[in-house]
Order: structure tokens, then C-alpha cells, then sequence
């Protein structure tokens, strides 16, 4: 397993400087592990992080779709997830203090375009959210949205009659 070099010091850290220094050497080192990587493999490494803390990082991944878990037995891996495919369908655009970015990628578990919400913040661009439509999906996902922002306009346009 790829592990880099990790400041002790960072426990003297203020906690949020702390907290993403701890995020930022866990997504380096399952970026930098694409086989995956296992709590219980990152603990006989003599990573010096708690496996509470390692678990709330890699599922905090996992909840803005940074990552995705698969179960083998009893055993959970954690997989890096934004492997892009074409360079030209990484796109963003800026919309408010949000910039989206979507990118098509592939993973084992298929293709997928992956959306993903970042806000800036004073330790650069913070990933907020993300969502991944199976790439075959992608039109009729579109078509879920559109339909959405309809009844939404329609529900506002009846808000202002009443």
C-alpha cells in the first residue's frame, strides 16, 4: 500500500485545519491506492489516525461520491471514484459562490457522469455535494429534471394567484 509521509505535528493543529489535513492524507492515500483500501489495511500500516476517524473521513468521501465502498464478505474497501475518461467532457460553471463540475468517469462499477458541488472557502475549493446518473441514464435524468422545474415554476406561478 502507497502511503505518504505524514506530520505527526498535525495533531497540534486548530481542529479545522486538523480535520482537513486528516481528509486530505486519506483521499491522497486511497488516490494513490486505485485497488482500493481497507480500514483494518490503513491500521497495520501505522497510519496514526483512529479507526473512527479514518471511517468518518471515508464515508464523508463516500457520502459527496469522492469515493465508493464495496462490501466483500465482511470485509468494506473504499475506491477512489472520479477517474475521468475524456478530458473534454470535464466541465464546470460557476453558478453563485457554487461551481459544479461534471466529468464523465469510469469506475468498477461502470460509467457514469459525476456531478460534483464545490464552494470556495479559505482553504481553497471545498467539495459540498455530489451525485453520480449511470451514463446510459443521462437523458432520461435530464428529462426528471426538466419535469421537476415545471411543476416547480407551475407550484410558484399558483403561489403568486392565491
Amino acid at each position: 500500500m502507497k502511503i505518504p509521509q505524514i506530520n505527526l505535528g498535525y495533531r497540534k493543529f486548530p481542529s479545522e485545519v486538523r480535520e482537513r489535513y486528516v481528509r486530505e492524507t486519506l483521499k491522497e492515500i486511497l488516490f494513490a491506492n486505485r485497488e482500493g483500501i481497507t480500514i483494518p489495511g490503513l491500521l497495520m500500516e501505522g497510519i496514526p489516525f483512529t479507526r473512527k476517524v479514518i471511517e468518518k473521513h471515508l464515508e464523508s468521501m463516500v457520502a459527496v461520491n469522492e469515493a465508493f465502498k464495496k462490501e466483500f464478505g465482511r470485509s468494506i474497501v473504499y475506491f477512489p471514484n472520479n477517474r475521468a475518461i475524456h478530458s473534454i467532457s470535464d466541465t464546470s460553471k460557476k453558478i453563485g459562490n457554487k461551481t459544479f463540475r461534471a466529468v464523465h468517469i469510469n469506475n468498477l462499477l461502470g460509467d457514469f457522469l459525476y456531478v460534483q458541488e464545490y464552494e470556495d472557502s479559505a482553504y481553497g475549493e471545498e467539495v459540498k455535494g455530489g451525485l453520480m446518473v449511470e451514463l446510459n441514464k443521462v437523458k432520461e435524468f435530464i428529462s426528471f429534471l426538466e419535469d421537476v422545474n415545471r411543476k416547480v415554476g407551475e407550484q410558484v406561478k399558483d403561489d403568486k394567484h392565491n
